[in-house]
């Protein structure tokens, strides 16, 4: 959904009449959830995260090995740097103890949540609130303010926004920062779990997360008796139309 207007209120106020009708027609979409209904910000993870912790053959040689190690190369020297490069480092490297230590305890952070604005059945995603690797393509970058675009409008419609966390977005922010700094390929630096949810193969959307908290939604809202549901995939580019993908 592109907002072209700078003043959307008129247009969010008529879709949520039309939904306060109970008419949203053919918007029904597949949207997910917890056993009681709601939807749940827990989801598990992934064979395709599984996958990539190592290689086929068990050994230490996967992904993310490897990104560890391109992560801790880029982390490596802070001495010598301006203020302002060694705290980046410094909180890039805190974020990722924290992270790497609630792995070893079986406890990871959320990568996405799944935030209740309201009952109605609309569920607002920004999938790309991050910076993230394409399997053979350049890294997707992170299209600004979109996650803040997707809790406002399900604020203002009265129902759910999936994103990335708060915590997610500034670790992969702080990647992309420092390895621009020098001069280092942010595709070797990005983590290889986040995967692009508009970008995944056939066989990864039955264990991928965020496709599971679409879809339990879904199966939320259709368990308590919604006739129709709305999903809203909020993108965005920098300073249109002077850009390439616009």
């Amino acid at each position: 959904v592109a907002l072209v207007d700078h003043r959307p209120t008129s247009a969010l106020g008529a879709l949520a009449g039309v939904l306060a009708d109970g008419r949203p027609g053919d918007l029904e979409v597949a949207v997910a959830g917890a056993p009681d209904g709601r939807p749940s910000a827990d989801a598990p993870a992934t064979a395709a995260e599984a996958r990539i912790d190592g290689d086929d053959d068990g050994n230490d040689g996967g992904p993310v090995p490897r990104w560890r190690a391109a992560v801790a190369a880029l982390c490596a020297e802070i001495d010598g740097l301006l203020d302002e490069e060694a705290e980046d480092l410094q909180e890039l490297r805190a974020l990722l103890v924290e992270e790497q230590a609630l792995d070893a305890m079986g406890e990871p952070l959320p990568r996405h949540e799944l935030t209740t604005l309201g009952q109605r059945p609309v569920l607002v995603t920004a999938p790309h609130g991050i910076y993230l690797l394409r399997d053979g393509w350049d890294p997707h970058l992170a299209e600004e303010h979109t996650s803040d675009v997707a809790k406002a409008l399900a604020a203002e419609l009265g129902g759910c926004s999936l994103t990335w966390t708060t915590t997610e977005q500034r670790r992969a922010e702080l990647l992309v920062v420092c390895s621009r700094r020098r001069n280092v390929d942010i595709a070797e630096v990005l983590d290889p779990r986040n995967r692009d949810p508009n970008f995944l193969g056939a066989d990864e959307l039955p264990s991928n997360p965020w496709f599971n908290q679409v879809l339990g939604a879904a199966m939320s809202w259709r368990m308590f008796g919604a006739s129709g549901m709305l999903h809203v995939d909020v993108h965005g580019c920098r300073n249109p139309p002077a850009t390439p993908s616009h």
